[in-house]
């Protein structure tokens, strides 16, 4: 399977946000999650496809934003298959570990899901963006992503925000629309990260607005078979 290759897609899909333990660097971060967390991931059952995504840059602006290390992107054929893949006694054990290097997660649920694809050089974008109140707004910044020149483009748009109960009383972040773009390079990606922001910095953005764009490092853990 060659480095972009482009998993079939699951009718389900889960991605979540996740921030590393205040203290710790983002490559104990990576580490752990890739090395340690992953491996127990993996053993899931039914679950169809599992991509991690590092982030290995970032993009500041004066808006609200979203803290983020990593991003998960998971597939599921199904929501029973879901439900006792979360079940199951994995979990426990997943948990358990989650202290170990997580400072906070939030889960969402995606309304469509496309096929899952790897961007192992740091050449794909993610934009996460909480609307505010006003959904134009996440089409409005579609638009102003797909004039970038990706040459993929997916737009997930979430359903439901789902907290993580051993993260409460915190609560989840809000998020509306999740972007995936990726470019023919790490270069590129980076250029055109900068764009984005400046770009929508000049947009009117409603109070309870935020957005965050992050560049992108993909590691598989899961792959359909």
């Amino acid at each position: 399977m060659t480095d972009a290759a482009i998993y079939r897609t699951a009718p389900i899909k889960r991605m979540s946000i996740l921030e590393r333990r205040p203290g710790d660097s983002r490559d104990f971060f990576s580490r752990h999650w890739h090395e340690v967390h992953g491996g127990m991931v993996s053993r899931m059952p039914h679950l169809n496809a599992y991509v991690q995504n590092h982030v290995v840059g970032d993009f500041p602006h004066n808006f609200p934003t979203f803290p983020c290390d990593g991003l998960v992107e998971q597939l599921w054929r199904s929501t029973g298959e879901m439900q006792r893949g979360y079940n199951s006694p994995v979990v426990t054990n997943l948990i358990a570990d989650e202290v170990n290097y997580l400072g906070h997660g939030s889960n969402y649920a995606i309304l469509a899901s496309e096929a899952l694809r790897e961007a192992p050089e740091g050449s794909k974008l993610v934009l996460a963006l909480r609307h505010g109140g006003e959904p134009a707004l996440a089409d409005t910044v579609a638009n102003q992503a797909a004039a970038l020149g990706a040459s993929s483009l997916l737009r997930d748009d979430v359903i439901a925000t789902i907290a993580k109960p051993n993260f409460l009383p915190v609560p989840p972040h809000p998020v509306d629309m999740f972007l995936h773009l990726h470019f023919a390079d790490s270069q590129a990606a980076q250029k055109s990260g900068q764009r984005l922001v400046e770009a929508i910095g000049g947009f009117s953005f409603p109070g309870k607005a935020a957005f965050a764009v992050w560049r992108i490092t993909t590691k598989p853990i899961v792959r359909p078979q």
